[in-house]
């Protein structure tokens, strides 16, 4: 989960713009047959898998996020989540899908913002991203400096996993130049890149002024691994944004500090060898997220000092 920040600059809080952002990859259940995935109980598949993707999203909802930006999502869990989230003040949006595709897509992306504190301008629609304009609603947000509001543009992408560099780059280059067209004061972009870090991806984003999130996260260390399967882990999963923002805080159930009992048991577990799904994370990637505010000092000038590592949020997970 991504609770609520609560540090010394909470009495500010309600005076800057800030984006609460998780991203998740849910693992559609038309890509889970339990035989794909023979290191994984037997009873966290059916039924209490579903439940238990529906808890964690309860938790970051209980916690304050803004934002949930999720890929995978089949027709009939975009419908069960519709329902849960809106009694907790959500709107869903679930991606269209090109109608040139031979045969209708099995999975698309969603996301869910809360309407109550987010007001939607526009959409885009791709075949690999879903893109929503986002204006905040009501003075807690908005910039006392300026005293006016701003749209921030969120891409949910879930680039192709059985394709080259060269795709996704092509994939996730048309992203951005179909939301630059709605001149967005700033973007992030996050969700499934199915490419590991210092990929042709990274100059992408960075030529477009762009920051990633988990900036000191490593590769080759299975504490920061967003999808796991025993003997194999790599870090796929990705959360940027404009240099606008900084990042105060980032998600990471593996983070090494965390003591609490649930984190351990997850922690132990992928180190020892084991992968995902296991009891407790019901898809094959962790979840990302992060804590976002403007480069904004208490005087109301734009900050350009060089920030550090964002915190890491040591958060329970759902460890049975």
């Amino acid at each position: 989960m991504l609770p609520r920040c609560h540090d010394d600059d909470d009495d500010d809080d309600d005076h800057h713009p800030h984006l609460h952002i998780v991203s998740y990859n849910v693992l559609a259940s038309a890509y889970a047959p339990p035989d794909r995935f023979p290191h994984t109980p037997s009873d966290v598949w059916g039924p209490s898998r579903r439940a238990a993707i529906a808890e964690q999203i309860q938790r970051w909802v209980a916690h304050q996020v803004d934002v949930l930006c999720l890929q995978e999502v089949e027709k009939e869990h975009f419908a069960e989540l519709v329902q849960m989230l809106s009694s907790d003040g959500f709107t869903g949006v679930l991606q269209q899908r090109p109608r040139c595709e031979k045969k209708p897509p099995a999975v698309m992306n969603a996301t869910f913002y809360r309407h109550d504190r987010w007001e939607m301008h526009w959409a885009v629609h791709r075949s690999r991203s879903l893109v929503l304009g986002l204006e905040s609603r009501g003075l807690g947000r908005l910039s006392p400096a300026t005293a006016t509001s701003s749209v921030w543009a969120v891409a949910n992408v879930h680039l192709i996993a059985q394709g080259t560099d060269d795709m996704r780059e092509q994939q996730l280059t048309s992203t951005l130049r179909y939301l630059r067209a709605h001149a967005p004061d700033a973007v992030v972009v996050c969700g499934d890149f199915n490419a590991r870090p210092g990929s042709s991806l990274d100059s992408v984003l960075t030529r477009e002024s762009m920051c990633n999130a988990y900036s000191t996260r490593r590769d080759d260390d299975v504490l920061d691994a967003t999808w796991i399967e025993p003997g194999c882990f790599a870090t796929l999963d990705h959360l940027w944004h404009s240099s606008y923002f900084m990042a105060t805080h980032v998600l990471n159930l593996l983070a090494r500090d965390d003591r609490h009992h649930h984190a351990a048991t997850l922690r132990s577990h992928v180190q020892e060898g084991g992968g995902l799904p296991c009891h407790g994370a019901p898809s094959d990637h962790l979840p990302i997220g992060a804590i976002l505010r403007p480069r904004q000092s208490r005087a109301g000038g734009l900050d350009d000092d060089k920030h550090g590592a964002a915190t890491v949020l040591r958060c329970p997970c759902t460890c049975s």
